[in-house]
């Protein structure tokens, strides 16, 4: 929020009525990023040189370190950003790239079993019923796929590191729906079968 409130420039307590704004109004996060993702993907494919077999759907996480147990999916779990295990939030994040371009169009918070195997817990925090079921990074990375892709959101690829190829979770899931990807896997790993993976040289 501090750079939000160093680009708008509003006069007073510009901070104090953007956190008011986030936390206090009705609007809707989710129809707000539905937006984003779509607005995006126009936008590239209005662009002179454009090729939806140059746009890619990127999945990662990120960790937010914090203190305490209240934040909603805080637990002790690693976090990339320090390289170790310690007391965070972490997200799975899509960003939908073009060439030099690279926009985050989706999110899911990762709820870990410590917090999905205790009700009690949920209803303090105020999670909804439909978000209190434990889904693992490659179960949440495949519901933002299909929801942007039913939303419209044009892209050719998927893309992302060993946490998502490992399993063949995902890898499984995307070849099912037709869809080309290129998923990092560990060294020591066996793949059978055929894998459909789009290599830009």
């Amino acid at each position: 929020m501090e750079r939000m409130d160093e680009e708008l420039e509003l006069s007073g307590a510009g901070y104090q009525h953007i956190q008011q704004f986030i936390f206090d109004s009705t609007w809707s996060a989710s129809n707000l990023i539905s937006e984003i993702a779509l607005n995006t993907s126009e936008l590239y494919a209005d662009q002179d040189n454009y090729q939806c077999s140059d746009v890619g759907y990127i999945i990662d996480e990120s960790a937010h370190v914090k203190k305490g147990k209240h934040s909603v999916g805080v637990a002790r779990q690693y976090a990339g950003v320090i390289g170790k295990v310690e007391n965070c939030q972490v997200g799975v994040y899509a960003s939908l790239v073009f060439n030099s371009h690279s926009t985050l169009i989706n999110e899911r918070l990762f709820l870990p079993e410590s917090w999905t195997s205790d009700p009690k817990r949920f209803e303090k925090a105020g999670i909804p019923e439909e978000a209190r079921t434990f889904k693992t990074k490659p179960q949440l990375a495949l519901e933002m796929i299909t929801s942007d892709l039913e939303a419209g959101v044009e892209f050719s690829w998927v893309g992302s590191d060993g946490l998502y190829g490992h399993g063949l979770e995902l890898g499984n899931a995307l070849d099912n729906m037709g869809l080309t990807f290129l998923l990092d896997v560990h060294g020591n790993q066996k793949v059978g079968g055929v894998l459909n993976l789009c290599i830009s040289l």
